[in-house]
């Protein structure tokens, strides 16, 4: 499967759009490949930034809020970004 292809699976999976077989064996996949499991956590981060960002589509917007931060410790990951990604904005500002 290419890179691509992936990380459209990574993020359906994310915004809960997959089927429960489907879930299953995502799951399976990067349980078993450290390879797959990074390129799940790049797909996460990827997503996670472009709902801090603005840029999911609406209805992307709202299955993110909906499936994503209903869970405590993703949702605790968003604000880890979010601090880091305000952090490297303060950064680049003090530096302009």
């Amino acid at each position: 499967m290419n890179a691509d292809r992936e990380s459209i699976r990574a993020r359906r999976y994310l915004l809960g759009e997959v089927s429960g077989e489907e879930r299953a064996s995502i799951e399976q996949e990067y349980f078993a490949d450290a390879e797959a499991l990074g390129r799940m956590e790049a797909a996460e981060e990827s997503l996670i930034e472009d709902y801090l960002s603005d840029r999911l589509e609406s209805g992307d917007r709202a299955r993110f809020e909906r499936e994503y931060l209903t869970v405590p410790h993703r949702r605790r990951r968003v604000e880890i970004i979010e601090g880091l990604l305000s952090t490297g904005r303060a950064a680049s500002a003090a530096t302009a």
